[in-house]
């Protein structure tokens, strides 16, 4: 059993903030997935700042967090001391146990989340970019010659089309 009640508190109030920074992470890729949709750059630029306050916020809290398990069980009496925070469960009375399950589980769907949402901005992003690509080559690049045969089995090609926007620089 971990004897100091203050320092468990102290760290599950550490993990209630990185909850809610976590929660601040997927709330901005919802609102960047919007951002996306209407083409709202000036917004999204301003966006991304925010977003990486958020996840600097998670790491400067996961580090509080690691420094707050090291304390609590740097005078571990048991031969195998917990790994993780969340290894502490069968060694906290059943309502501590159950809200460090509760935080885990929660920072895991959470996370989930986060993936989910940022993949789908990602493949959006990317689709758009390759279109965009597909009209630049459009313009730019002249269109593959084509063969074509006469009578008499003579190959002939057509002449080279000009490109749409000038190469010159």
């Amino acid at each position: 059993m971990i004897p100091d009640k203050n320092q468990l508190e102290g760290l599950c109030s550490l993990l209630d903030e990185e909850i809610a920074s976590y929660r601040s992470v997927l709330e901005d890729l919802k609102q960047e997935w919007g951002y996306l949709k209407i083409n709202d750059t000036s917004s999204l630029i301003s966006l991304l700042q925010i977003k990486a306050l958020h996840i600097t916020k998670i790491q400067e809290l996961r580090q509080e967090v690691d420094r707050a398990f090291e304390k609590l069980i740097i005078d571990w009496a048991e031969p195998k001391p917990p790994q993780t925070v969340f290894d502490l469960t069968p060694h906290v009375p059943v309502p501590q146990a159950k809200r460090l399950t509760h935080y885990k589980n929660t920072i895991s769907r959470l996370q989930q989340e986060i993936h989910q949402v940022n993949e789908q901005n990602k493949r959006f992003i990317q689709e758009n970019m390759d279109f965009i690509r597909g009209l630049f080559a459009l313009l730019t690049c002249p269109p593959q010659e084509e063969t074509f045969y006469v009578k008499g089995g003579r190959k002939e090609s057509l002449p080279p089309a000009s490109s749409w926007v000038s190469r010159k620089v």
